[in-house]
Formats: structure tokens, C-alpha cells, sequence
């Protein structure tokens, strides 16, 4: 876009001219960053291969998910719903704050729904046009507009908007640094597992949101942001517990909430989960794969499996209850063992043949 407003023309055509084979404008650029266009790029503007393919999203791969999916949603990346070249959704989030320099241009980072806020200007990002509300759709402000950081629709400068915008909660700023620390770092340090890789720590981190958004977790989701200065949300609107697709309301909400949670790990994640009785078919649901580090704990801690009953202690228990002359059955052998009921009859049986066999009873 900045090349295409230097040399005094329109993205379509300037685009057209040098990839005349490639649909670039009805595609996510960004996410897809076609071989062609970032080889070219780079020759032409004098910058590495890397540094160039670093700026896609693509490059994320390792670092925020383990792979990026082309004919579907990867997680974390925030989508555009593309149609006839507008972006519809609300999924490019700017700071006004670093757009108001002289040489503007939007973050990578900013296309990451774990990214709510600028951790250089301490302010919470902004996901539209604040006058009009329409969706960012900077590769339509024509080169005449004197900034393509004006909104498309209504030609207001994004970057107006700075003293306006909302400062970040202090422990919200700790999250969104933790958090983007930990993608520019590419692991993290865990008690009681050493280093693990960001992109299998947010996995973790992702399964832990989706909880907060569900019907089970949205309990301990409101007590953990209660304490905050946060937009209220109705969670009544959003059944979706994808966190790609939740307003950047929600997102802060959640983001804060697993930060907290997190932020001791594991014993701040057990005690959360304890106190809103969370359990660990809730983090599984849908066939949810968790991270080891995260699968250890959650096992371990929160995880109340069903214990079955051996034939050794059926055996013992069915002896005992020969030499007290108690009778015996299913029920009342399960019940000495302190099961409320006979839940592997089988089992039984075979407890009873090898207490019998060992020690016959008179008739």
C-alpha cells in the first residue's frame, strides 16, 4: 500500500501490473503471502527474503500455531470475511497512538485476536472506524486521501482518535506483555516443566479461554474481571466460544481472566478450577488435544476419574462377609467397598468363584 501510494496510483492497478495471474485484493494478503509477491518485494525494495516473509502472518507458524491452515481458520489470526474485495468483519485492530507518525503503517501483530492492546502506548486497540463504525479497509483509501490511515467509508483519520482512546487496566498491560513476550521470545519458562514452545503454551492458554467462554467457565470468567475497569459484556449475544470471532470487549475479558489464572502456574489454575468446579472433560470437549504441560496438570489435579473396583477386594470383601455371616450379593459386596453399586457384575463373579474356590462355605 505504501509502495502504491508513492508512485501516485490505485492498489488494483498497481497490483495488476506486476502479478497480472494473481487475485490479491478478494484474498487475505497477509495470511496467504503468496511466493510471487513477497519474491518480488524484497528484490525490488532492496530487503532479504526473510525480513520480507517475516512480515506476513505466515511467519507466525512455530511461533503462534503450529501451522497455518490455507482453506480454513488458523487459530489466533483474527478473519476478515472477505467479500468483492471489502473486508466485513472486524478483523484488522490498529493503534491510533502508532499511526499518528510520519511514516504509518499497520503491525503484524495487530491481526492476533490474543493481541488486545499496544504495549508501547499503553492503549487499548481499536478494531473500526470510530466515527462511522465500518470495518478497516485501508487498501481501499484512495491515494488521494491524504493518508491511507483515513477510514475508507467516511475519510476520517484513524489516527485522530488518541486522546479518545481507552488506557490499558495496569494487570491487563501485564498480560498483553506477557503474552507478546512470549510470541518475540518463542517459549516460555513453566514450573514443573522447564521451557516450552509459545506456540504449544498458547495452545494451553487457547483450550483455557474457551472454558472461560462456555457455559461452565463463565462464572469464573465475570469473578476474575470483576475487580476491573472493563466494557461490560453480554455474553447472552455471543454463543460462539471461539475467541477469533469474539469483539475485542470480550477478548480483554478473557485474556485478563486466563492471565490471572496463569500467572502462578499451576497452583493459581488448580484453585480457579477447584473453586468453579471446572473439570477436565471441559478442557476435551470436541476431541480437544492439550499440551502435555497442561495435560500433566489438569490429570493430576482436576481430573476425578472413576475408580474400579478389583477382584482382589471383592475377594477380600466377600470373605469378610462369609466369616460374619453377612449375605452376600452384588450390592452389599460393592457396598462394603464404599461404591454405591455393582457397576462391573462380571467382575463380581469372579471374586466370588475365587473366594468360594479358596474358601468353600457349608450348605
Amino acid at each position: 500500500m505504501r509502495l502504491t501510494r508513492a508512485y501516485a496510483t490505485v492498489p488494483h492497478t498497481f497490483t495488476r501490473k506486476l502479478w497480472p495471474d494473481l487475485a490479491v485484493w478478494n484474498r487475505d494478503l497477509d495470511r496467504l503471502a503468496p511466493p510471487e509477491i513477497i519474491r518480488d518485494l524484497a528484490q525490488h525494495t532492496g530487503v532479504s527474503i526473510q525480513r520480507a516473509f517475516g512480515t506476513t502472518l505466515r511467519a507466525y507458524e512455530g511461533i503462534v500455531f503450529e501451522a497455518l491452515i490455507q482453506n480454513g481458520m488458523t487459530p489466533w489470526i483474527l478473519p476478515l470475511q472477505i467479500w468483492h474485495r471489502l473486508h466485513l468483519r472486524h478483523g484488522q485492530q490498529y493503534c491510533p497512538a502508532c499511526l499518528d507518525c510520519d511514516d504509518p503503517y499497520f503491525r503484524r501483530r495487530w491481526r492476533l485476536s490474543l493481541v488486545t492492546g499496544c504495549t508501547e502506548h499503553g492503549l487499548v486497540l481499536l478494531d473500526r472506524c470510530v466515527h462511522c463504525g465500518a470495518p478497516i479497509n485501508f487498501h481501499r483509501a484512495a491515494y488521494w486521501i491524504p493518508r491511507f490511515t483515513s477510514c475508507h467509508k467516511c475519510g476520517e483519520d484513524l489516527a485522530s482518535t488518541v486522546q479518545k482512546t481507552t488506557k490499558l487496566d495496569l494487570q491487563e498491560l501485564r498480560a498483553q506483555r506477557h503474552l507478546q513476550y512470549t510470541i518475540s521470545r518463542g517459549f516460555v519458562d513453566l514450573p514443573d516443566a522447564g521451557p516450552v514452545y509459545s506456540h504449544l503454551y498458547l495452545l494451553g492458554y487457547r483450550a483455557f479461554c474457551r472454558v472461560l467462554m462456555s457455559s461452565r467457565g463463565r462464572c469464573a470468567l465475570v469473578d476474575l474481571t470483576r475487580d476491573h475497569d472493563l466494557p461490560a459484556v453480554d455474553m447472552k449475544n455471543h454463543v460462539e466460544e471461539n475467541l477469533d470471532f469474539a469483539p475485542i470487549a470480550l477478548r480483554r475479558h478473557v485474556l485478563l481472566a486466563a492471565w490471572k489464572a496463569f500467572r502462578s502456574w499451576p497452583d493459581g489454575f488448580i484453585e480457579v478450577c477447584h473453586r468453579y468446579g471446572l473439570r477436565g472433560s471441559d478442557f476435551r470437549r470436541d476431541g480437544q488435544i492439550l499440551p502435555y504441560w497442561m495435560h500433566f496438570v489438569v490429570q493430576r489435579n482436576i481430573d476425578r476419574p472413576f475408580y474400579c473396583t478389583n477382584v482382589e477386594e471383592l475377594t477380600a470383601a466377600i470373605r469378610y462377609m462369609d466369616s460374619h455371616d453377612i449375605r452376600v450379593t452384588p450390592r452389599s459386596a460393592y457396598h462394603l467397598l464404599g461404591r454405591a453399586s455393582a457397576k462391573t457384575v462380571d467382575r463380581y463373579l469372579e471374586a466370588l468363584q475365587a473366594a468360594r474356590v479358596a474358601h468353600p462355605r457349608d450348605a
